[in-house]
């Protein structure tokens, strides 16, 4: 049996997850450690797929199934729960043969140490943030956690959850949150819709987009954001720090 790490959800053809992970084991001389995608049609066909992959010590979770994992879970981390999503899963064997899935979220300090960066200590900013699956949750508890007042923006209005749809907001809303974040697969490589609808005329260089997309590593979103001399960045950095929380707690490090 051997150590077996994986990437859970759909698609995942544009994932650079297993050549990361794959130089992280060759960096760390881990030659008995893999990692693959499972491309799972349903979030029910995880529990077939540890039946039948008994190497699997952790997995990572992608769209769309890091809200729909939680029912499988024997534990989930106090902070998993504070945001409503997890990214990484260990899978421990105990002494009885009995599995147990420890769900975890790596996505927060991700964009965290990702999104720093670009700001400025002294200014008060406001963000947008676009979309409302687990990717957007884990960038609200990390705005919640930096003081930075924000709007969530979706398709349409929910009011259950104060998602405001993209027509509703106001041109000067969108002028006065400098911050745009988006946390939708739109603009992914090979996806149909290359941009979301949105007022790009009235960004100024005052203006940071963020796209948590990073396959292409120049999304249409990111190009807007130039041509008004914005600051763009996308997710790779991003990526690589969740994907090296997500190795800390596989116990890789």
């Amino acid at each position: 049996m051997g150590n077996d790490f994986g990437l859970i959800g759909f698609p995942l053809h544009y994932s650079f997850s297993p050549k990361w992970f794959e130089s992280f084991f060759i960096k760390n001389n881990l030659a008995n450690c893999t990692y693959s995608l499972f491309p799972l049609d349903s979030v029910d066909d995880l529990t077939n797929l540890l039946d039948t992959n008994h190497g699997l010590k952790g997995l990572n979770v992608t769209i769309p199934y890091k809200e729909q994992v939680f029912p499988f879970l024997d534990f989930i981390s106090d902070e998993a729960k504070l945001i409503g999503a997890v990214n990484c899963i260990k899978i421990k064997l105990l002494d009885n043969e009995v599995r147990e899935l420890h769900g975890y979220n790596t996505d927060a300090i991700g964009f965290e140490h990702s999104l720093l960066p670009l700001l400025y200590s002294d200014k008060k900013y406001k963000a947008l943030v676009f979309g409302s699956g687990g990717a957007a949750k884990a960038v609200i508890f990390t705005l919640q956690k930096l003081g930075i007042a924000f709007k969530q923006l979706g398709r349409e209005n929910k009011s259950k959850t104060n998602v405001i749809s993209y027509t509703d907001l106001a041109l000067q809303e969108y002028k006065e949150h400098k911050i745009w974040i988006n946390t939708t697969p739109i603009g992914t490589m090979g996806m149909q819709l290359d941009s979301l609808e949105l007022p790009y005329s009235i960004l100024d260089s005052e203006h940071i987009l963020y796209d948590l997309v990073y396959n292409p590593p120049l999304t249409e979103f990111m190009k807007r954001g130039l041509d008004a001399g914005a600051k763009v960045k996308n997710g790779l950095e991003m990526l690589e720090i969740q994907a090296y929380e997500s190795a800390k707690i596989f116990g890789l490090i």
